[in-house]
């Protein structure tokens, strides 16, 4: 196509020469959005024709948002003019799942190199640096507020053009993955009968529980147009714990909790990263002076994604990757308690009494559990008669 203009323009007059000067902007396929905050042309020593930018059909001199596809600004001159090209956009959307984006961009003069020269943006505050052949990468996010700026110019010279071009890509930063654990949760049922644990039996109840090893991985940034995939420009945690809680009648008894982490810095290469297994113990102290008492325990097993922009500069946002939840249950009393209040009284002798003689399997009323209520639960009771109350 830039042959075919070059070409038209000089069949129809041998000293006209033809300059193109071009400003990609890519941002891919990534949810990625700008908006264009300033889009102006400057014409030199001359007359010039500039064709309207457009950016996926978006009106770019108003300030439209516009999606992710590809910006050409394209400008032709007389001989020895010159054209300046210059693009600002700002309030990038989209991103990953906390909103981060890397943006990468580099210039580079494709023709007549004498002729043609440009600026990239080198920060996020509408800076930009001359004929700096380097691809400059950083980071940008959602609701930032940063800007940026480039220009391409290009001049003629009798039979010579000049064609400058400067090239952006705007991508996803990525996430973190992670292996997913086996859980060996904590197991009462030893302890526990009818619902009950006896403080005369048992003088604790010891809870233990362990998970295996995983791992994480960070990869690159999602694959653009014309620098591929690239190192992160933000950072990342991924954490690796667990949360005990365990109530006393509905309010706080007592709490564990233990974490392994492992990080990426910005622009650190993709990796995997091991976190060792978790293992936990406790015990849970029982006693007469607790009879009545309602236990309940909860563990939470969690890898978690925190999410960073930049350098750990600021918090971003935190993703689930991995939570199970195990409960129980239990009340600390004798098996004479029969209603399971807390409490030996006439409601458990009463109980006992209007069961007597009945035979079958795992009778609350069967105190001594050998399947018949008998003169030998009654007599349990009887013991019993008081404790708790």
């Amino acid at each position: 196509m830039r042959q075919k203009r070059l070409l038209e323009s000089m069949s129809h007059k041998a000293w006209q020469l033809a300059i193109m000067t071009t400003i990609v902007l890519i941002a891919q396929t990534y949810r990625v959005n700008a908006q264009m905050l300033q889009v102006w042309v400057e014409a030199h020593f001359g007359n010039a024709r500039v064709q309207n930018p457009t950016w996926q059909g978006a009106d770019m001199w108003s300030g439209d948002w516009c999606s992710a596809a590809m910006l050409w600004a394209i400008g032709y001159a007389l001989n020895s003019n010159v054209e300046h090209i210059h693009v600002a956009f700002t309030n990038p959307t989209g991103g990953d799942a906390f909103g981060r984006m890397s943006v990468m961009a580099r210039g580079v003069e494709v023709v007549s190199p004498d002729l043609a020269d440009f600026r990239v943006p080198c920060n996020r505050w509408g800076g930009w640096c001359y004929e700096d052949y380097s691809w400059y990468h950083f980071g940008t996010w959602q609701g930032s507020g940063h800007s940026f700026r480039a220009t391409a110019a290009a001049w003629g010279w009798w039979w010579w053009a000049g064609n400058a071009n400067v090239v952006i890509d705007i991508t996803n930063a990525p996430m973190v993955s992670a292996t997913t654990p086996t859980v060996n949760p904590f197991d009462i049922s030893p302890y526990v009968r009818r619902g009950k644990v006896d403080p005369r039996t048992y003088s604790g109840v010891p809870l233990s529980w362990s998970s295996t090893a995983c791992s994480g991985y960070r990869g690159r940034t999602s694959a653009g147009y014309h620098f591929g995939t690239r190192p992160s420009p933000h950072s990342d945690v991924l954490r690796y714990r667990y949360d005990l809680e365990i109530k006393r009648n509905g309010q706080p008894f007592d709490s564990r909790s233990h974490e392994e982490r492992v990080s990426w810095s910005w622009y650190e290469d993709a990796s995997t990263k091991d976190l060792p297994p978790l293992n936990g113990s406790y015990s849970i102290p029982l006693g007469l002076a607790q009879m009545g008492s309602r236990y309940s325990i909860t563990l939470k097993v969690r890898l978690v994604h925190d999410g960073y922009y930049d350098n750990f500069y600021a918090y971003a946002g935190s993703v689930s990757l991995f939570e199970r939840t195990y409960t129980a249950e239990f009340l600390v009393s004798v098996p004479a308690d029969i209603d399971n209040s807390g409490c030996v009284d006439d409601a458990d002798l009463l109980a006992v009494l209007f069961a007597f003689g009945s035979s079958g399997s795992d009778l609350p009323e069967d105190v001594d559990g050998n399947g018949i209520v008998d003169d030998a639960d009654l007599l349990t009771v009887l013991f019993d008669f008081g404790l708790g109350c």
